[in-house]
């Protein structure tokens, strides 16, 4: 297709059809490889709507599938289509929604494939009240999140009236039910409100309830479906063949709990305690929580290195878990996650939001993993908040904790909590739960999220440590080596 450049955007639109109607993928990907430097942007075979008088579309690919791309191309098409209603500006109103707020904006705005990629002339304006997209014609779309119930509050009513919407990696999202049922409310604008998810699928509640209900269609796109993505990082996906996280990550299917997890999901949604509702402060008064810890498992992680957003490679060990979790006085205790910011960040910012959880919750300590790095983990934390207590484990010489021993080994004993029943989950925390129920030892990919609920668990009970005795939790006030002038409480 050496000729693009000089045939008219209607031949090569021609060409495009004639190759996707008559099912010949070869061509099809070599004449929209080709598209790159020639022409906007133009659907993939898998990236079309499918037909059908559906209210959602699911469009459930695997990493850099280019679900994104084709998130924001089917908005872009609706919004600059014609009007849903004469009684708004331009005839339109959106709702794009992410797992969280920076997560709407950073993907569905600033990321290559995004809103500003497919059209230059979208304007991103911060009003008092909101953040918005705002199309040449007028239409607008709304950005939320939906991880907080403030989050959720404010869905109810940034969901009124719009008459399409976008929800980009949904499976990820934590009130992901709650934002289903309010868009079917109250998206009404038009004769047909309806709107696009795209995700890589995760085997969450709200995941499942989405899926399951009429009126919704599901697509499934995998990492070498995508004419862009390069040969180079295709060869690479090869190290997963064979995995579960092949079939999730790669080719976008659903995969349920791994046989062999610590965790199952039927047990964790029979001690999941929801309604809980709240400052952090009422809601641990009222589950009778004692001592609450922000367990930490640092990524070693360079943003220089590693691409990020749908292209970004799986099972590298990118992020950075950090994992609230409390424990009761009950005999035996009863333990609570609280909350899950993991996330890929730099150093500067996984320690402020680990400083930010402490104080938010009132933590006895933040339980930082010291294996690599542990100098610079312990000064990272110091050095963004002085008056963070940092734990040290009973008999240890130094803050911190270290692995002794493996991540299934060390992981055991506290999975063996939610067989009792003590192990609680406060709310829905699909990425967290995804990798309890899913994570295979033998593949290539760190569990850093649960690392980080280990290490809070186990401070706070060192009775299930592998192999430990029943002996109390201990809080020493020492001096990083090397920082002793910085000050602050040194647990």
């Amino acid at each position: 297709m050496a000729d693009l450049a000089e045939r008219a955007p209607e031949q090569i639109h021609q060409a495009i059809a004639e190759a996707r109607d008559s099912g010949n993928n070869d061509a099809l990907r070599t004449i929209v490889a080709g598209l790159r430097h020639v022409m906007r942007w133009t659907p993939q075979a898998y990236q079309v709507p499918p037909p059908g008088d559906w209210w959602c579309w699911v469009l459930s690919g695997g990493s850099g599938s280019g679900k994104t791309d084709a998130g924001a191309w089917w908005m872009n098409e609706h919004m600059m289509g014609p009007a849903c209603s004469r009684r708004v500006p331009g005839g339109h109103k959106a709702l794009i929604a992410g797992p969280t707020f920076g997560d709407a904006i950073t993907t569905c705005w600033q990321h290559p494939a995004g809103l500003s990629a497919h059209n230059p002339e979208v304007r991103l304006v911060n009003r008092k009240e909101a953040t918005v997209v705002v199309w040449p014609n007028g239409a607008e779309a709304q950005f939320v999140g939906l991880h907080t119930e403030h989050d959720a509050e404010l869905l109810r009513a940034r969901a009124a009236n719009c008459c399409c919407f976008w929800i980009d990696e949904a499976a990820l999202a934590r009130h992901l039910r709650l934002a289903v049922d309010l868009i079917q409310q109250r998206a009404r604008l038009g004769d047909k409100p309806h709107g696009i998810v795209t995700s890589t699928p995760r085997p969450s509640p709200g995941w499942k309830y989405l899926v399951g209900l009429p009126e919704v269609v599901v697509t499934r796109g995998s990492s070498y479906d995508n004419a862009f993505l390069s040969e180079t990082h295709k060869r690479r996906l090869g190290r997963f063949v064979g995995t579960r996280l092949e079939r999730q990550e790669i080719y976008g299917e659903l995969v349920d709990d791994y046989e062999g997890a610590l965790w199952k999901r039927e047990l964790i949604d029979r001690h999941r305690i929801t309604g809980s509702a709240g400052s952090p402060q009422e809601r641990i008064a009222a589950l009778g929580i004692v001592r609450v810890a922000v367990g930490i498992d640092p990524s070693t992680w360079i943003p220089e290195l590693v691409p990020t957003g749908d292209e970004a490679g799986v099972g590298q060990g990118i992020e950075t878990g950090i994992v609230v979790v409390g424990i009761d006085a009950q005999n035996p205790p009863h333990e609570y996650v609280l909350e899950d910011l993991s996330g890929r960040y730099e150093a500067i910012e996984w320690a402020r939001r680990a400083c930010d959880a402490y104080h938010a919750w009132g933590a006895a300590f933040v339980v930082p993993e010291t294996n690599a790095g542990g100098d610079m983990v312990l000064a990272t934390i110091r050095l963004t908040d002085p008056n963070v207590t940092v734990y040290r484990a009973p008999g240890a010489n130094r803050p911190g904790v270290r692995a002794s021993v493996g991540k299934r080994a060390r992981a055991e004993p506290v999975a063996m909590l939610s067989d009792q029943g003590r192990w609680h989950h406060v709310g829905e925390f699909p990425a967290l739960e995804a990798a309890m129920c899913g994570w295979d030892p033998t593949e290539p990919w760190s569990p850093d999220r649960i690392d980080a609920a280990v290490w809070s668990a186990v401070a706070l009970n060192p009775a299930v440590a592998p192999g430990a005795d029943v002996v109390a939790a201990q809080v020493a006030r020492t001096r990083i080596p090397g920082f002793g002038g910085l000050g602050g409480p040194r647990g």
